[in-house]
């Protein structure tokens, strides 16, 4: 029966958008796909199936509903894939971006060709299957019209009460085998809800923009220079501020051996706009200057044209790049963001294990930012890294090998089982406090270390935490303060630092900062560039962080 038959097809075509995020889940999982919700009534197919045995079979009618089941089966197919893949929900109207970023994805890694071809396939695939659907349709409301009013109105009440039924068991027990959805239409309605939330959103972002947001303008004073900024994952002030593992002897220690050697340093804090994690949110406000403290400013923020330090950097002269060990999947804020090279962590070609979350240590990254990405470029660079050894869960605590034996990382492997497991460290929220004490003071060590050396001659350093701890490991009243350090062998760079307010040495001031972390792009310009410019609140002068 052909009714029947697209019944099934309609069933099929609203669970393809959850089977396929199952299927992308169960790929990395071990524990199963956990996909009970498959043996759901999806409500709109029922009701479309219904209304099939009373359309007339006009093929215009047919065609637009042909056309918008196609429209909900993509949205329905694209929640899933970004659900699975990114983690987040999709948000069609800012999301249509991605379209231009995954083809150039698929021609960098693919060829051109190759990525055409795909292209075709994809947009062949949903023409075949508006096309088949059409047919279906049209071929099911001619025979339903050939059939008696009983009988239709008989099959009308057998799906209401095969729907009436499954409601009924979902009201009766608590958590049912059985129960209603509907996929399609919430996948439209989903995205028709968040039209206007987005278009208001945008335009109080924009706006936002516009008043506190720098232009594009080259740092001239730093033409012709090295110029590196490292985040140093969860580096919170309240580690220092509280003594923990001895990281305040540390920087002490290390300021003085490393002015011994002719590398000048100076030291703030700034305030973070998030805790316990979000890292790229802390990493946006500092390349934009302007404060980006939820996802929906994220995602604004890449979808125009970028105003960051990247532009800022590139216009200088500077080739951009970042190194991003902790990205193992497609990237396109990367793209978004234009840095010249993208360094994720298959690029890294580390051979050593992973480290629970941690897809290589520090120590390996910083090397191979020195003796390879550092060296390649002829002209000078701009490097963002984000170092992510004191990630959470905060195990196995790495020690600091000798930097002439780090090679491709292989010689990390006894470390692959070191250290408690996640499961059993977070069952001991003291020993979680240590854990996480620990491993930042390892990042810590090791960049100091790198920066003593492999810091070139003319080279400026910049690093900073991107946020404290989750409150919980922290506790409620830690500081949302992050530290920022700077080191050069040019001792008239950190003057323009201590100048602006921050500290001599690597010991942040003790007091509070009254200075977002998005200020820094505005420091920078008006330090080093070509047009220094007034600053307004709260980035003026008389807020940096420091002694005056």
């Amino acid at each position: 029966m052909r009714w029947c038959l697209a019944l099934l097809a309609l069933w099929v075509l609203a669970r393809l958008g959850g089977l396929l995020m199952a299927a992308l889940t169960a790929a990395g999982s071990t524990g199963g796909w956990g996909a009970g919700w498959l043996w759901w009534l999806p409500l709109d197919a029922c009701l479309l199936a219904l209304l099939l045995l009373w359309l007339p079979p006009w093929r215009w009618l047919l065609g637009f509903i042909a056309l918008s089941l196609t429209g909900s089966v993509m949205l329905n197919l694209a929640s899933g894939v970004t659900l699975a893949v990114f983690g987040r929900e999709l948000n069609v109207w800012l999301d249509v971006a991605l379209l231009s970023a995954g083809y150039q994805l698929l021609s960098s890694n693919l060829g051109q060709p190759a990525a055409l071809l795909v292209t075709g396939l994809l947009l062949g695939g949903l023409a075949i299957l508006a096309w088949g659907m059409w047919r279906l349709l049209l071929s099911v409301c001619r025979q339903s019209a050939g059939y008696s009013r009983a009988w239709r109105i008989a099959g009308s009440a057998g799906v209401a009460g095969l729907i009436l039924m499954i409601w009924g068991l979902d009201q009766w027990f608590d958590e049912p085998r059985l129960g209603l959805d509907a996929p399609l239409a919430s996948a439209v309605s989903e995205q028709a809800e968040q039209l206007p939330i987005t278009l208001a959103a945008r335009q109080r972002f924009g706006d936002r923009q516009r008043r506190q947001q720098p232009d594009v303008a080259p740092l001239t004073e730093l033409a012709g220079r090295d110029v590196v900024l490292i985040f140093i994952e969860s580096y919170g002030m309240s580690l220092l501020e509280r003594g923990a593992a001895g990281m305040p002897t540390l920087l002490a220690r290390t300021s003085e051996s490393l002015a011994a050697d002719g590398i000048a340093t100076a030291s703030g804090r700034l305030r973070s706009p998030v805790r316990g994690g979000q890292s790229w949110l802390a990493h946006a406000s500092v390349l934009a200057g302007l404060t980006i403290d939820n996802g929906l400013d994220y995602r604004l923020l890449l979808e125009g044209q970028p105003l960051t330090l990247v532009q800022d950097f590139a216009a200088t002269g500077h080739h951009t790049m970042t190194l991003m060990p902790a990205i193992t999947q497609p990237w396109p804020e990367g793209r978004a963001y234009e840095f010249d090279t993208l360094v994720n962590a298959a690029a890294m070609d580390y051979a050593g294990p992973a480290l629970n979350w941690v897809t290589m240590p520090d120590q390996f990254t910083l090397k191979s930012l020195a003796t390879r990405w550092l060296s390649e470029p002829s002209g000078p660079v701009f490097a963002q890294v984000a170092l992510v050894s004191s990630h959470a869960p905060w195990t196995p605590i790495l020690p600091v090998r000798d930097w002439a034996s780090i090679g491709d990382g292989s010689g990390f492997q006894p470390w692959a089982d070191a250290g408690p497991p996640p499961e059993q460290l977070w069952r001991d929220m003291a020993e979680v406090q240590r854990h996480y004490a620990d491993s930042v003071r390892y990042s810590l060590t090791v960049t100091l270390e790198w920066v003593a050396r492999y810091l070139p001659d003319d080279a400026l350093v910049m690093v900073m935490g991107d946020h404290p701890a989750a409150p919980v490991v922290t506790g409620a009243e830690a500081s949302p303060d992050v530290p920022v350090h700077v080191f050069s062998r040019d001792a008239q760079l950190i003057q323009a630092f201590a100048d602006f307010g921050l500290h001599r040495g690597l010991m942040p001031p003790s007091q509070a900062a009254d200075a977002p972390m998005a200020c820094w792009r505005h420091w920078l310009h008006a330090m080093f560039g070509a047009q220094p410019r007034a600053l307004s609140q709260p980035c003026a002068r008389d807020n940096a962080s420091g002694e005056r």
